[in-house]
């Protein structure tokens, strides 16, 4: 363990944007606001801190070129292939006829906290890793189990 009290991410407008409209397409709208809180705190061992959430990604990228510092921009594989990458896309046609409506789908979302009466969700620990999470196994070790047999399944494909 390193000690943290709390978990930074990266997550920014764009991201957030992505999750909400994902969210409401799956018909899932009571986790409208978990994802759109900048810290989240309910049932969690160590709270979780989005600072970047009302910024747009392009301007989080121009920000690091301009001050020469290392910045992390390699996609998936995957992404082009998913259904975050529809969702993007569909978001950028969205800001093409009106650039605010990134921001106007964070706070639409947003609203949802002060009219939703959802109860607290009660958080498990991942079977895997411990990590907070409302189901058995959380969604990070699900994805990297999927990887790893997709990449078991390539690789056998290729031994004789």
């Amino acid at each position: 363990m390193v000690g943290a009290i709390k978990l930074v991410t990266g997550h920014n407008a764009d991201d957030t944007a992505e999750t909400v409209i994902m969210n409401i397409l799956r018909g899932d709208i009571n986790r409208l606001p978990k994802c759109t809180r900048a810290i989240s705190t309910d049932n969690m061992s160590m709270p979780r801190c989005k600072p970047l959430i009302y910024s747009y990604e392009k301007e989080i990228v121009l920000y690091a070129k301009y001050q020469k510092l290392e910045y992390f921009a390699t996609e998936c594989v995957y992404s082009p292939y998913g259904y975050r990458g529809s969702v993007r896309t569909f978001i950028k046609d969205l800001e093409s006829v009106k650039p605010i409506s990134l921001l106007n789908i964070i706070k639409a979302a947003e609203s949802f906290e002060t009219i939703s009466t959802v109860k607290a969700q009660h958080l498990n620990s991942c079977q895997n890793c411990g990590f907070d999470t409302s189901q058995t196994i959380c969604q990070a070790c699900v994805l990297i189990e999927t990887l790893q047999n997709k990449l078991e399944k390539q690789t056998r494909a290729y031994l004789p």
